[in-house]
Order: structure tokens, then C-alpha cells, then sequence
């Protein structure tokens, strides 16, 4: 084979590389990084709301979360996180949202924590997945004031379908509102900071070690 052969090949064997990591990338999903800036749950206990810079996340409160924020449960409730989170090209969004206690946890807690379906985790603490289904929507400024709940702000990153780069002008605007007085809300229904013990880890939206 003389130089210039060696060449040629050289280069198509580099181009062909090249040419399936672009192809393999093209066909990943691609994802966005979101500041979350807080988390709420209607006084109706039907909704929670998940307030980020860029978009508001609106849920179905699942059962399970309602059991698990009751007086005798709650205190059981050791680590929170939401994770595989992905937005359709309707802009619907699902995933789930992990519930861990504590290894500490007292008979009545354990009995609790049975009903409201947990399950036994690694060493001593119980674990729950609870799907998560919802609507994104374009976010606004509602001031800072009323939504800096979190001890901190938590960067997540989210999955969403091609075709929505496409389609971002299509996305609804929230129904998140501040009244006079401060109060945020989802039309009509107040909302209220959800307390839970966040934490967030990695390219996921908010796991859970």
C-alpha cells in the first residue's frame, strides 16, 4: 500500500468514527439543566408544584405523599428525590418520586410506612417510588421572595423529546400566581411550601443516595 492509500484510508477509518459518534449522539434525547427554586403542594393536597427559573413543573399529588406528610409518618421520612424525569412533545412530564426513612424508625412508623406502601430498603430503612405525572409550563418571575423555600437552590437536569426544540413556542404559560399579599398560588387553590428532606446528586432530578 503506498502513502497515498495509507492516507485515505486513514482518514475514512477516522471519518467513519466520527460519523457513528455523531450518529449515536443524534439519536439521545436531549436533556436541559433547570435551577429549582421551590417546591409547593395546593391546600387541596391534590397538586405539587415544582418551580424552576426557566419552567413550572405541575403534579398529580400521588396517595402516598399525602401518607407519608402526615404528623405520625412525616417525622420517619429521612431523604426525598425525584428522578427519570422526561417531557413528551405535549409537554407532559413523568417520573418518580423516591421517599426514604430513616433506620430508626419506631413499630407505629414501620406499620405506617407499610400502609402507605414502603418497602424494605437497604440496611434498615424503607424506600417508596412513587410515579409522578404532570404538565411543564413556561415559568415567570413571581419574585424570589415568595418561592426561595429551599435551603438551597438544586440544579436538575431533565430529558425531553426532539421534536420539542421545535415546538418550544407551543408550551402553555403557568397558572402559578402571586397575589397582593405575597401568596402563591394555582389559580384559585393556595400553595403551600412542601417540606421534605430534598437532596440532589448527579444528572437526575434530584436522587436520592
Amino acid at each position: 500500500m503506498n502513502r497515498r492509500q495509507l492516507l485515505t484510508t486513514s482518514v475514512c477509518g477516522i471519518a467513519s468514527t466520527l460519523s457513528g459518534c455523531f450518529t449515536s449522539r443524534l439519536h439521545q434525547d436531549p436533556t436541559y439543566l433547570e435551577t429549582v427554586e421551590g417546591i409547593f403542594i395546593s391546600n387541596d393536597k391534590k397538586t405539587v408544584a415544582v418551580i424552576g427559573k426557566k419552567y413550572h413543573y405541575i403534579f398529580d399529588a400521588p396517595p402516598q405523599l399525602l401518607a407519608a406528610l402526615s404528623p405520625s409518618l412525616h417525622p420517619a421520612i429521612a431523604h426525598a428525590g425525584f428522578d427519570s424525569f422526561k417531557v413528551d412533545s405535549q409537554n407532559k412530564i413523568k417520573g418518580t418520586l423516591n421517599l426514604y426513612t430513616s433506620e430508626s424508625m419506631s413499630t407505629e412508623e414501620v406499620s405506617l410506612a407499610t400502609q402507605a406502601g414502603f418497602g424494605p430498603d437497604r440496611g434498615k430503612r424503607w424506600s417508596a417510588r412513587l410515579p409522578m405525572k404532570g404538565a411543564r409550563y413556561v415559568g415567570q418571575d413571581i419574585g424570589s421572595t415568595n418561592i426561595q423555600r429551599l435551603n438551597k437552590n438544586y440544579t436538575l437536569t431533565i430529558t425531553e423529546e426532539p421534536s420539542l426544540a421545535r415546538s418550544a413556542l407551543n408550551i402553555a404559560a403557568t397558572p402559578i400566581t402571586v397575589a397582593a399579599d405575597g401568596a402563591v398560588a394555582l389559580g384559585v387553590v393556595a400553595l403551600s411550601p412542601l417540606w421534605l428532606p430534598i437532596v440532589a446528586s448527579g444528572p437526575c432530578f434530584f436522587c436520592a443516595k
